[in-house]
């Protein structure tokens, strides 16, 4: 069985806010003031952007939840785990965001 993860409003603003505010300053070339060693406008900072843009979505849509033969698999973006549901011992909730790879 596949369980999607269930995404928080939370999550959905600082995920999809990185996203735009990416595409934003990619778009619109902002002067950069000082000396950066890679600029927005240049193709190493285009390269790097549409990366971050492509980790952040593969996180975004692709976290879930597999169970088979006993043993749960998640699977969040690039990060996989597998838990032996027999091993688990007590459930609670937390507003945690780093105990756990989920989107809620």
């Amino acid at each position: 069985m596949n369980f999607p993860s269930k995404k928080d409003g939370l999550f959905l603003t600082i995920f999809w806010g990185i996203i735009i505010f990416i595409i934003v300053v990619s778009v619109l070339n902002p002067d950069p003031t000082g000396k950066q060693l890679i600029t927005y406008n240049s193709a190493l900072g285009y390269i790097i952007n549409l990366f971050l843009i492509s980790f952040l979505l593969w996180i975004w849509y692709g976290t879930n939840y597999k169970v088979i033969n006993n043993t749960l698999h998640i699977r969040s973006g690039p990060f996989k785990s597998t838990i032996d549901i027999q091993a688990i011992q007590s459930i609670r909730k937390t507003k945690n965001p780093f105990t756990a790879p989920a989107l809620a």
